[in-house]
């Protein structure tokens, strides 16, 4: 068993890296109106306490339907918090707003969010660019027990605690800056239309086009389509196989 403090091997490390247990408590909020979903998660989270090597670790579980509940928590513990998100419990709309108020803590958290099929099929590479892991609900509760253990984990074992959040969490912070009418745009220069396809569909003018994309260009700092189209590439929110055909119809 490990203590606090007690140093880790982890063979998944390349070299002889050892890391070191940071926390000795881990907040999960369950974050759904599914009652029965909730309950089987409650019950893995147990399961793991007790058989894997966590028995050190307090793990506290929260159920809640309220995501200020889940803030204010964060605000007042200070712990690191693992929040398991049922996007059927939120509205599309709301979806980026929720992202926006747990990211606006600061804290050390990593967010498991649970989708639908058809969900999962639309909008997988955009969720996995903003939380750190997306999983089925058609998936049996028990086969979320490996991404559990992996998050947990790289809460508990760091070697700084400042390495939480790096580069990575750099873009999702600019993509975030993007109000819901550019999002709109972006949406659709993704797709390949021109600004005068775009002001024809959305019936705005081609000027007001014009200065929304010239705004999620300085927002992304990109300065061309092209590497507008590179960044969401790299980022996995578009796939690489549409570029070309996008790119001809600008």
């Amino acid at each position: 068993m490990l203590n606090i403090g007690d140093s880790y091997n982890n063979n998944g490390l390349n070299g002889d890296a050892m890391l070191y247990r940071s926390w000795n408590r881990v907040d999960f909020f369950i974050f759904t109106e599914d009652n029965l979903l909730s309950h089987s998660i409650t019950k893995l989270l147990i399961d793991i306490k007790e058989k894997a090597d966590f028995c050190s670790v307090d793990i506290n579980i929260i159920e809640t339907r309220k995501v200020s509940d889940i803030v204010l928590s964060m605000l007042n513990k200070h712990s690191p918090s693992i929040i398991i998100i049922d996007f059927d419990t939120v509205f599309f709309a709301e979806k980026i707003r929720v992202y926006e108020r747990f990211n606006a803590v600061h804290g050390c958290f990593k967010t498991i969010v649970l989708c639908n099929e058809k969900e999962y099929s639309n909008f997988n590479a955009l969720y996995g660019a903003l939380f750190d892991k997306v999983l089925r609900k058609k998936d049996v509760v028990a086969s979320y027990y490996s991404s559990l253990i992996s998050e947990l984990n790289s809460l508990l074992y760091s070697q700084s605690l400042n390495n939480y959040g790096g580069e990575g969490e750099s873009y999702k912070h600019r993509f975030f800056t993007l109000t819901p009418r550019e999002g709109v745009i972006l949406r659709r220069i993704m797709s390949g239309m021109s600004n005068a396809q775009i002001a024809n569909e959305l019936y705005i003018s081609i000027k007001t086009v014009s200065t929304h994309r010239s705004n999620i260009y300085d927002k992304l700092n990109v300065k061309t389509v092209g590497e507008l189209y590179n960044l969401l590439i790299r980022e996995s929110l578009i796939d690489s196989n549409v570029i070309n055909l996008s790119l001809q119809q600008v």
